[in-house]
C-alpha cells in the first residue's frame, strides 16, 4: 500500500479553500458592479425618456395655440373673439411671448378655445372650470423642472418633468424665418430642452429639439 494516504492534507485543503473564496468575492464583485451599471443605465434611459416625454407635450401645447371652434382659427396676429372666464369681452392673442417679464424666453402662454369648446377660455363666467385652455409653460430653473400652470383652475405652477432640466429655450421665428419676438409676427416656434441625468458613464447635457408652426 502507498505510504500517501488517499483525499487531501490539510495544505492542499486551505489552498483551495482560499482559491474558492477569492472566485466567489470576484464574481460577486461583478455581479455587484454589473447590477450598479444597469441600474445607473436604467435610470439614465428613464430620464432621457421623461424629457422626450416632457418636450412632446410643449409640443401639442404650442400646437393647439389659438384653436377656436366658433369661428377661424386666432392666432398671435388676429385675436380671438373668445371671452376670458369671468372677463367682460376682451380679446386674447393665442400666443404670449415671456408671460413673466423677465426678459428670457423659458416660458410662454398658451390659449385656446378646445375644452369644450363655447366661446369663452377658461370657462364660463363665474366658473372658470375648463382647463386646457389658457396654459402656461414654465421653467423653474432652481428646481429644474418643467412647469404647467391652467391658468383657469391651478393656483400656482406644477412640474411637469423630472428634475433633470437645466434649461428650456423658446425661439421665434416669422415667415421670413427671421428671429422675432413681437407675437403677432411669430409663425414657427423652436423648442430646446437642455437636460442632464447628473450620472452614469456619460452625464453631459442632451439636448432635445422640436419646431412648431402655428396657426395663421
Amino acid at each position: 500500500m502507498s505510504a500517501r494516504q488517499s483525499g487531501y492534507s490539510l495544505v492542499e485543503l486551505l489552498v483551495s479553500t482560499a482559491v474558492t473564496l477569492v472566485v466567489a468575492g470576484a464574481a460577486g464583485l461583478l455581479a455587484t458592479s454589473t447590477e450598479r451599471i444597469a441600474s445607473v443605465v436604467e435610470r439614465e434611459h428613464g430620464a432621457l425618456m421623461d424629457a422626450q416625454f416632457t418636450l412632446d407635450w410643449i409640443v401639442r401645447i404650442l400646437e393647439q395655440a389659438g384653436s377656436h371652434a366658433y369661428g377661424p382659427a386666432f392666432s398671435a396676429s388676429s385675436p380671438t373673439s373668445a371671452h376670458a372666464c369671468g372677463d367682460g369681452g376682451e380679446s386674447f392673442s393665442s400666443l404670449l411671448i415671456d408671460p413673466d417679464g423677465n426678459g428670457v424666453d423659458d416660458d410662454a402662454r398658451v390659449r385656446m378655445d378646445v375644452n369644450s369648446p363655447n366661446g369663452w377660455l377658461g370657462g364660463w363666467p363665474g366658473l372658470c372650470d375648463e382647463s386646457g385652455e389658457d396654459v402656461a409653460i414654465g421653467f423653474d430653473r432652481a428646481a429644474h423642472v418643467v412647469t404647467r400652470q391652467d391658468v383657469a383652475t391651478d393656483t400656482s405652477p406644477m412640474a411637469v418633468s423630472e428634475a433633470i432640466v437645466r434649461d428650456l429655450r423658446f425661439t421665434y421665428r416669422d415667415g421670413e424665418r427671421r428671429v422675432t419676438r413681437r407675437a403677432a409676427d411669430v409663425s414657427s416656434v423652436e423648442v430646446v430642452l437642455t437636460v442632464t441625468t447628473g450620472t452614469g458613464p456619460d452625464p453631459r447635457p442632451r439636448v432635445h429639439r422640436a419646431e412648431v408652426w402655428l396657426q395663421r
